[in-house]
């Protein structure tokens, strides 16, 4: 039996001078009043003046977009995950293409409610309540800082060593980019008569969440529960009260919308979608500088644009293109054949003046499947395929300040002396690719044998270690195996650890994951069509982006899975970018 959803929703601008939040109620069957299927999007825009409207709107447009195009099958979580990615590279083209919207993102949370069930998608501390028998619960994740700590306390750890951080720094937003966190459940929650499911922007945080409950009452319309919330925000007097925007979805019970003869529901015009859209923006700053170290939460790896041109949202015109849904592609089937060593054979090269070079470890050749089954929030990691990669050996660390600082001083280079603190022990940053690249050069000539940076696939071969989990030790970030923004060693870590702080994946290789994100040989590409199968890298004239793997210590954990990739222009010099050498055997 189907349930009948009755949406409405209210904003103020409270105490700020310009309204960034948007948000959208889309009958995908029926109309507001008595929809059998209802999608709900609220958006917090930031990035200030304009640039967050026009975020937000552009969110809220594109998943409305993307839903109510024609033929849309699959999975409810899985269409969810796919027009959030949608909207993100909407956002990214917007940003692009307009300097004056450098900076720009927003927050999102979407709720989908079809057959007594509903499924949503979130990003960053908008928030998705569930009132029920006058009992309030949150039912989405916090994805600032603040959240971040109260989710630590209550799995009993101490955040006791938190960086001066302020609670309501975002670690995840809609910004073009890859998105480090997104809460998509795949189970939906049931739903009863009478229940009522309230998105808000973080606005509302003015009031406590059980005003939530004290201000309902059985016989009040959604529309004017939220006016009733956003009056009392309102009421508060908060001295720069920010944005706030409250919609509502009450579940009315069985579901009696009229249908045509042929048995289809009476199609919803677009002028009856009710619109809530922001006048002009002022609002948040993602990320913060603070302890003298610059966090960047989302890794640097841009999905390609989608066919749509955002002139149309920035003016105001809520019509645009409809996306172009790319083909479901069957998962590479291949078997798994990278075989474990029987033991770890590792070796150092002598140079000219008889110091040793790097120390490596032999990577025993195999096939493996490179990439993963397709992501919307990843889609350059897509299509998976067969590669086999022949014997090499790898750096067994991240190459060192000492040992990088030997190639300048020889070759007059300048090296980066903020980790100088152990230089034996320390990963090298703050190199450019073409540094990297010009090391292996001299490490061949000194040593006689051939060095180089490995190939995309000859590092995800060695860091994934015969396994197909996100990382090589499972799929999620525990403690005590990396060291990055949420990996719970530190939190909020500002530098690097030395090099081996944690113990080496099976072959013998250590830090693949966080740490320092890896110069690896290969010039982007934004999928691997047409990828090389032979584990040798994939290059192309006038490339102007290279590749980095592995993650930081200032990313969040989604960036140190095994198949991430992060690209950035081979001049890029960044202090949590390092390199680990390759070798060709004879």
């Amino acid at each position: 039996m189907s349930q009948l959803f009755v949406s409405d929703g209210r904003q103020i601008v409270g105490q700020r001078e310009n309204q960034e939040d948007a948000f959208l109620i889309v009958p995908l069957e029926g109309n507001e009043e008595r929809a059998e299927r209802v999608l709900v999007i609220l958006a917090d825009g930031m990035g200030g003046h304009a640039a967050g409207q026009v975020a937000s709107e552009i969110v809220v447009n594109r998943f409305r977009d993307f839903f109510t195009q024609p033929g849309l099958l699959g999975p409810p979580s899985q269409l969810l995950g796919e027009a959030l990615d949608f909207a993100n590279r909407a956002v990214g083209e917007s940003a692009a293409s307009n300097p004056a919207y450098h900076g720009m993102g927003c927050t999102v949370v979407a709720v989908l409610c079809e057959n007594q069930r509903a499924w949503w998608v979130s990003v960053g501390d908008s928030h998705l309540y569930l009132l029920r028998d006058n009992r309030v619960s949150k039912l989405n994740a916090d994805h600032s800082y603040g959240g971040y700590l109260d989710t630590l306390e209550a799995k009993g750890e101490n955040p006791a060593n938190a960086q001066n951080l302020p609670r309501n720094m975002l670690m995840s937003a809609v910004v073009g980019e890859r998105i480090p966190m997104v809460d998509l459940p795949s189970e939906p929650l049931p739903l009863k008569t009478r229940d009522r499911l309230v998105l808000a922007s973080d606005g509302l945080d003015t009031i406590a969440r059980e005003e939530l409950a004290l201000r309902f009452d059985a016989g009040i319309p959604p529309g004017a529960f939220a006016q009733r919330l956003v009056e009392t925000v309102e009421q508060a007097g908060k001295p720069r009260q920010d944005n706030t925007t409250v919609a509502v979805i009450e579940v009315r019970g069985a579901a009696t919308v009229q249908r045509n003869a042929n048995g289809t529901t009476v199609p919803t015009p677009p002028a009856n979608e009710r619109r809530r859209l922001p006048l002009l923006a002022g609002g948040l700053v993602l990320l913060a500088v603070a302890a003298g170290g610059s966090y960047y939460f989302i890794a640097k790896s841009t999905p390609p644009p989608p066919p749509t041109a955002e002139a149309a949202v920035a003016t105001g015109d809520p019509l645009s293109p409809q996306p172009t849904r790319e083909a479901r592609k069957p998962l590479v089937e291949a078997e798994l054949r990278a075989p474990l060593p029987k033991e770890i054979r590792e070796f150092r090269d002598t140079l000219r003046d008889g110091a040793e070079g790097p120390e490596m470890v032999e990577i025993v050749a195999g096939h493996f499947v490179m990439g993963r089954p397709q992501d919307p929030r990843a889609k350059d990691e897509y299509p998976p395929h067969s590669v086999t990669v022949p014997g090499f050996a790898m750096g067994r660390y991240e190459l060192t300040v000492a040992e990088y600082r030997r190639f300048a001083e020889a070759t007059d280079r300048a090296v980066n002396e903020i980790w100088d603190s152990d230089p034996q022990n320390t990963p090298i940053t703050g190199i450019s690719w073409g540094d990297a690249l010009a090391y292996t050069d001299w490490l061949s000539e000194q040593t006689g044998h051939h060095y180089r940076l490995p190939s995309e696939a000859e590092w995800e071969y060695a860091a994934g270690a015969a396994t197909t989990t996100h990382y090589w030790w499972g799929y999620r970030a525990e403690k005590g195996f990396a060291r990055c923004f949420d990996c719970g060693e530190q939190l909020g870590p500002v530098s690097p650890l030395p090099i081996g702080s944690f113990q080496p994946n099976p072959y013998g290789v250590y830090d693949t994951s966080g740490n320092v994100a890896e110069w690896v040989r290969d010039c982007y590409h934004p999928n691997y069509n047409n990828a090389p199968r032979d584990g040798s890298a994939w290059e192309e004239e006038g490339c102007d982006q290279r590749i980095a793997r592995g993650g930081s210590y200032a990313n969040a954990s989604s960036a140190l899975r095994t198949a991430a990739r992060a690209h950035f222009s081979p001049d890029t010099t960044l202090e949590d970018i390092g390199f680990r050498v390759a070798r060709d055997f004879p």
